[in-house]
């Protein structure tokens, strides 16, 4: 672990300290850091003091401040679209042309015909009040986000609600199954925790669609076809049932309707269920019985489980699997996804009923006239949204057909490139904040390493600049905010004068969830799904699309140096043999819904009718792999479906014959 050294690091007549901050960033890792202050830039290192992230700082946040912060592509000054091209203009004038649109909405009751689009950019608790500034307004609002929503649903309807252990509890684990998730790539902060618990004897087991970073170290790995998570676990159930294997007690006593559930489960014939999921019968028994070997079982399941059209069902399966092999409520057990980051913060201070919402998921349609009255006029803040939505094709569509479009961003993204005004944001080394995480109970000061730009807003300095023009009650000083957000906070350890000097752990981080073994659903019990998919074994064939995240890049962070010449489709060698195509061969691939261009890369780890490709891009040359995606949705939480699309795929130069 490299730390900062403020005398022997060079240069003369500049400001130079070091201060400790979180990371911001859509990752669930939420790091601590040591950033040395060097005029006006700085150096990240990490943060010894939290003991999950130990010190250690990923290459994507140690560039940072060189990528982004520094960046000679930053935007440093307001944008005006013109018949010219874009022209720089004053924040004054900027303010005017957007509070003279506001105001004339108002003025015609017809507020809803704006929208706000906000989105991970930043998961600091300060960014959310960009959103209460625009409900107060009466703008139409984003009910869900494009992460999580149908996993939250899905544990809401088995639990009550979304319950986390502590990634330490794993150390207590006599197994750990990562289904879906691969640490090693984006939450890689857990990789030593689980190498500690292997060295004390602990079973690590992966279930993927393909032979990821954390696949490669698992003592057992397991292949599935994508969106079958569902039919595994349903065989792996039914072999424990048929076997007795299964915790009876628990499933009599704090389930509701487990002979409901088991009788559908029984119903299905294992041949089906294996070729649905891709295993054998014997790889399903397998897993069954290692499944309960070496109890207590802990279960985190990722991001993966939860983007397909089976979304729902695959979690909640994963949530019977822990009850009924009883690995509810214990030390070293449970079903784990992720919790709110901001559960330890007062954010009742931010509550403010929407006049009108959609799921994000939905966006498409939105702005394509699908409402009345109609939107005419979007805000983007800290989202993207002209590459990262679903049905991008009718997104990006829908916000060149907007009457006004002011997006706030550190750079000219593909949906600032769509723009009327573009206003220049400051990022978090440059911001008071407060960060919690969605995978440990550390929360910790966002806390401004170096100057501002002098050009430069914060989202809170515009729409509270907004909220005074509009004569709207809106605070503009941060710090008071962090006063409001930590009031309460203190029950749980946290306080303003502790995080000061540092991140502080929450005092219930120890607690296991659903311990007592009440659960606050309907019965107060745990409650199985009753309806499952049906076997599809015509899909054997199909290649699916598979996306996945980037070592390199967070989201639509990617720039042009990161990427080696064209997007990459990759294909396993015998998808390659059957399709006829060879490393470099240029592509077309094409869905219902799209087409992009692609270029073949063979991998080994990739499986069997799987294509895929990683999320993100930002380089002009990048078409955007949500361009095959629709605005179809998840059956509960409206979450969208970005995997398991079926796809076709030809040559590029077979275009036009």
């Amino acid at each position: 672990m490299n730390k900062p050294d403020i005398h022997n690091d060079p240069g003369e007549n500049v400001t130079k300290r070091i201060v400790r901050t979180m990371c911001p960033m859509d990752c669930p890792d939420t790091c601590s850091i040591l950033a040395l202050q060097h005029g006006n830039t700085a150096r990240l290192y990490g943060d010894g003091d939290n003991p999950i992230t130990r010190g250690y700082l990923c290459a994507k946040m140690r560039k940072f401040p060189e990528r982004l912060a520094g960046s000679p592509t930053r935007l440093k000054s307001p944008k005006i679209r013109t018949s010219n091209g874009w022209e720089n203009i004053s924040w004054e004038k900027a303010f005017g042309l957007i509070t003279e649109r506001m105001k004339a909405a108002r003025d015609a009751g017809r507020t809803e015909e704006i929208i706000l689009i906000n989105g991970a950019g930043s998961h600091g608790v300060l960014k959310r009040i960009t959103e209460y500034f625009f409900r107060k307004f009466g703008t139409t609002a984003l009910s869900t986000d494009l992460c999580s929503p149908a996993a939250r649903a899905a544990q809401a309807l088995s639990f009550g609600y979304r319950p986390c252990h502590d990634p330490r509890d794993v150390l207590n684990a006599g197994s750990i199954w990562m289904w879906a998730r691969n640490p090693h790539v984006t939450n890689s902060h857990f990789i030593p925790i689980i190498s500690e618990a292997r060295k004390q004897g602990t079973r690590f087991v992966v279930v993927d669609v393909q032979k990821t970073a954390s696949a490669k170290i698992a003592d057992r790995f397991f292949q599935v076809r994508p969106d079958s998570d569902w039919a595994m676990i349903a065989g792996m159930i039914r072999f424990l049932i048929e076997e007795d294997l299964y915790d009876s007690k628990f499933c009599q006593e704090k389930t509701h309707n487990f002979d409901e559930f088991k009788k559908i489960i029984l119903a299905f014939d294992p041949a089906e269920l294996a070729v649905t999921c891709g295993l054998t019968e014997n790889e399903i028994a397998d897993a069954a019985k290692l499944f309960m070997e070496k109890p207590p079982t802990s279960l985190w399941f990722g991001w993966g489980l939860q983007h397909g059209k089976n979304a729902c069902e695959n979690v909640r399966m994963a949530d019977a699997l822990g009850a009924v092999s009883g690995n509810i409520g214990i030390v070293g057990g449970g079903v784990s996804h992720g919790q709110d980051e901001h559960e330890y913060f007062n954010t009742s201070i931010i509550e403010c009923e929407a006049k009108r919402s959609i799921a994000s998921v939905e966006l498409g349609g939105a702005l394509n006239g699908n409402m009345e009255p109609p939107l005419h006029a979007a805000f983007v803040f800290g989202a993207n949204p002209a590459a990262s939505w679903p049905d991008l094709d009718a997104v990006r569509k829908g916000l060149e057909s907007l009457d006004f479009l002011v997006v706030a961003d550190r750079e000219m993204t593909e949906t600032a490139k769509r723009a009327t005004l573009v206003l220049p944001t400051t990022c978090f080394l440059e911001e008071n904040d407060l960060m919690g995480s969605y995978f440990h109970n550390w929360v910790g000061r966002i806390n401004r390493v170096i100057p501002q730009p002098g050009n430069v807003k914060s989202d809170l300095e515009i729409v509270s600049e907004l909220a005074s023009r509009l004569e709207i009650e809106l605070e503009g000083d941060p710090e008071k905010w962090i006063a409001g957000f930590l009031e309460g906070s203190e029950k749980y350890g946290i306080t303003a004068k502790a995080l000061q000097t540092g991140p502080v752990e929450a005092n219930d981080s120890q607690v296991i969830p659903l311990a007592d073994g009440i659960f606050p659903t309907p019965s107060a019990r745990f409650e199985f799904l009753t309806e499952l998919p049906k076997p599809d074994e015509s899909e054997k064939r199909e290649l699916m699309l598979v996306t996945t995240h980037s070592s390199k890049w967070i989201n639509t962070g990617g720039r042009e140096d990161d990427y080696e010449g064209n997007v990459k489709a990759r294909i396993s060698p015998a998808e390659a043999v059957r399709l006829g195509f060879s490393d470099g061969d240029k592509i077309f691939i094409e869905s219902d819904h799209g087409s992009i261009e692609a270029e073949i890369s063979v991998a080994e780890r990739i499986g069997e009718g799987i294509i895929n490709i990683q999320t993100g891009g930002a380089s002009a040359g990048f078409y955007g792999v949500n361009l095959l995606t629709n605005g179809k949705q998840t059956t509960a939480g409206h979450g969208p479906v970005f995997n398991a699309i079926k796809v076709r795929v030809r040559r590029l130069q077979d275009e036009g014959g």
